[in-house]
């Protein structure tokens, strides 16, 4: 059986988009049989990366290098990299009984691999559908017109439908991506890392009560939402925040901490490499996720693999972690201001309240120790097709 997996963004040495991206990798190459071949299509793995999985081959997209340097990272270069992918595919006269398309893992590029009609494809789980809410588009870039032009074509056209219909399964990992997928199946893509599985965790008591946001500093991350709630913590509470990550607004909320006056709570902690994110995990007591529009959110599953309870907007993946009551989650129908509120009165209840940050920890950890584990998504995906 030759088995080919798209992913766009895959590396065992960086977590997000990249990180699932190896997940389905690795643990595909542990479970297919000594005669089975997997091909993967990507724009970041090497021969380095994989050389000691056993049945994994890179194949090679062929593409000008010129239009690669001019629109890379670019919405049209994703579009492009995919034919690109799909025609290189083609040429290497490999017969592929599957195709799995997971990365990019946006339910609006879907790429051309359904036309290969001899082959079972599938794509995702795929995310994308989920928006900003109205009350809070003050907090967005001016991107989120594009993406919502970019959904209601999705929603109502015939072509992009058609195309959906001619794979052979699809998932979302989100309600709100769902909507645009007709017969999709929900199965959230962000499964534990198997380094972060059943940790023995052993909290230090300290007086300060960190909280914890970790990601790309970015406006559809909600960071400047972020600063304005904790703009309302009582500053005599023994609190602070850590936040690591990079990105293009880094400079706006360093300007913007400054004149909310909280350079003696909040610290821009900087990039930390992947293989180190444990320890950052077990030096904190919440953690926080104001995003914007997120799609599933890798960093809430590594977050309560380290027992931390979750703040954030009830959206995506959080309406799932609610029904498990893994944390305090915010009603994105309330207003501005509301939701503000509600965000930092949040923060200040597990500050305040140790046992309740311990059970809510506790019942997180539980939950994805037992549900968002890779077996339990690679059976879902692959179970049937393997033993065939």
């Amino acid at each position: 059986m030759n088995i080919l997996l798209q992913a766009y963004a895959c590396s065992p040495e960086k977590g997000g988009e990249f990180a699932v991206s190896w997940g389905w990798l690795a643990h595909l190459d542990s479970m297919v049989s000594d005669n089975d071949r997997i091909y993967v299509v990507s724009d970041s793995l090497t021969e380095a990366h994989i050389c000691y999985l056993r049945h994994v081959q890179i194949l090679k997209v062929n593409y000008p290098i010129k239009l690669y340097k001019m629109l890379r990272h670019t919405r049209l270069w994703y579009v492009l990299w995919q034919r690109f992918a799909y025609y290189s595919a083609i040429k290497s006269g490999v017969h592929f009984d599957i195709v799995h398309v997971y990365s990019l893992s946006d339910y609006r590029r879907v790429g051309i691999w359904y036309k290969l009609t001899n082959a079972y494809t599938i794509l995702g789980p795929v995310g994308g559908g989920q928006s900003c809410p109205k009350s809070l588009l003050c907090y967005d870039d001016k991107s989120h017109y594009y993406r919502d032009l970019v959904n209601f074509y999705c929603k109502y056209s015939i072509v992009y439908n058609r195309k959906i219909r001619r794979y052979s399964k699809v998932y979302a990992c989100n309600y709100e991506t769902a909507d645009y997928l007709p017969e999709s199946i929900i199965l959230p893509d962000v499964p534990l890392n198997d380094k972060m599985m059943k940790l023995d965790i052993k909290k230090t008591e300290r007086n300060v009560v960190t909280i914890l946001y970790c990601g790309r500093l970015i406006n559809k991350k909600g960071l400047m939402l972020l600063l304005d709630a904790v703009k309302l913590i009582p500053k005599s509470l023994p609190f602070e925040v850590l936040v690591y990550g990079e990105g293009d607004q880094k400079k706006d909320l360093l300007d913007r901490v400054k004149q909310l006056e909280l350079c003696d709570k909040i610290f821009f902690k900087g990039h930390v490499p992947y293989g180190k994110m444990s320890q950052v995990y077990e030096n904190a007591d919440i953690f926080v996720l104001p995003s914007l529009r997120e799609s599933g959110g890798s960093v809430l599953i590594e977050a309560m693999a380290h027992a931390l309870p979750i703040v954030s907007l009830k959206m995506a993946l959080s309406r799932l972690l609610e029904e498990h009551n893994t944390g305090l989650f915010v009603d994105t129908e309330l207003d501005k201001e509301d939701i503000i509120k509600s965000f930092s009165d949040n923060m200040v209840t597990l500050i305040l309240d140790k046992e309740l940050r311990q059970k809510l920890g506790r019942n997180g950890y539980e939950y994805v120790n037992e549900k968002f584990t890779w077996d339990t998504m690679v059976r879902e995906v692959y179970g049937t097709l393997l033993n065939q």
